[in-house]
């Protein structure tokens, strides 16, 4: 009995080893506290489009119920509560700058801030958060950003 112990002993090691190296990598950031940067957008086909070449996008959700963000011209401020997967997003306002360049940033940033604050539903999967519109259709696509 006791050699049979020691045999197996090599093979539970490893084995713990192995669940936790596996744990640590495949962790999803939290809605709240991660900067997200915005990957893809709906355009007014409803299809999902990459966000303009050299522009970015962010948002993060604060505990206190607050989001704040770059729009890609303008700094961005709203309101939002959760309530299990659903989301309501309120009380939104930006800077009022216009940025001329790059061509179409100003309908890109118009766009993200309507569909941000149309959003009611989320999802995380992976390193993806998901905005989502009232029939379930996917409106932006964010991923963890640098900061």
């Amino acid at each position: 009995m006791k050699h049979s112990a020691l045999f197996l002993l090599p093979a539970f090691v490893s084995l713990a080893i192995l669940m936790a190296g596996c744990t640590g990598s495949g962790t999803v950031p939290p809605l709240e506290g991660t900067a997200w940067t915005l990957t893809e957008i709906r355009d007014d086909a409803g299809n999902l489009v990459p966000v303009i070449a050299g522009t970015e996008v962010t948002a993060e959700f604060s505990a206190d119920g607050r989001v704040t963000g770059f729009a890609g011209c303008n700094r961005y401020f709203a309101a939002y509560s959760l309530i299990g997967s659903s989301i309501a997003i309120t009380d939104a306002g930006s800077t009022m700058m216009f940025c001329g360049d790059p061509e179409g940033l100003m309908v890109q940033e118009s766009r993200f801030l309507g569909q941000l604050t149309s959003a009611t539903a989320f999802r995380i999967e992976g390193m993806t958060l998901t905005l989502l519109g009232s029939g379930g259709e996917p409106l932006l696509v964010f991923r963890p950003g640098t900061g």
